[in-house]
This record gives structure tokens, sequence and C-alpha cells, in this order.
């Protein structure tokens, strides 16, 4: 999966692409990382730090804005 800004793309990862997924605009931090917690087997703390760091990333870039 590619994500597409402004003058750039970025080739995401298997795990990178499927929080995006997640992200739907009306979904909260703490749903989209239940889902992949689920998804994936792992613990939804270590799954939310995951999550909020990489989308944290994505909007210091501006490629991302949430709440």
């Amino acid at each position: 999966m590619v994500l597409l800004g402004p003058e750039r793309a970025l080739l995401l990862d298997d795990i990178s692409a499927a929080i995006l997924q997640e992200v739907d605009g009306r979904s909260t931090l703490g749903a989209i990382s239940s889902a992949l917690a689920e998804r994936y087997g792992a613990l939804e703390a270590d799954v939310a730090s995951d999550v909020r760091d990489f989308l944290d990333g994505l909007a210091g870039q501006r490629l991302v804005d949430y709440q």
C-alpha cells in the first residue's frame, strides 16, 4: 500500500497499512487499537501505543489529522 501526500509517497508495510485501513473518520483510537489487537492476537495496550506513535508520525508530516 502506498500513502500519497503532497510531493511524496510513502510505501507502507503490512502493519502500517492495517492501521490506516481502520482509520475511517469515525472510529476512536481505542476502537482501532482494539480491532487490531484482536486481529493480531496482541495486547491492546501495546497496540494502542504503536497506533498512536504511527499516527503521530503521519500527523507530524501533515499526512493525517486526528484528535
